[in-house]
């Protein structure tokens, strides 16, 4: 991770089919350890660096502790996710 000066509160990003040795399913452990809530969502429901794309159709297939905390489940379509954080 680069030095920042805010974290931010949540993050959305796509599994890329779980990529070179799993780097998103390791992403959610490492944000949890500094406190960022995370949601992974799956390449089959969205395309793969558009950020728009997954709001709009990506499917949650991934979660940490502080997501599953916030009441964020599985299955969850994102956009629903994310209107579920700002309530």
């Amino acid at each position: 991770m680069t030095a920042q000066t805010h974290k931010p509160f949540a993050v959305a990003f796509n599994d890329a089919g779980g990529g070179k040795d799993d780097a998103g399913r390791v992403a959610l452990r490492e944000l949890q350890a500094v406190g960022v809530l995370a949601i992974l969502y799956a390449h089959t429901s969205a395309r793969i660096g558009e950020a728009q794309d997954g709001l709009d159709n990506g499917v949650v297939n991934g979660l940490n502790a502080l997501a599953q905390a916030q009441g964020l489940q599985l299955g969850m379509r994102v956009s629903d996710a994310v209107r579920h954080l700002g309530a």
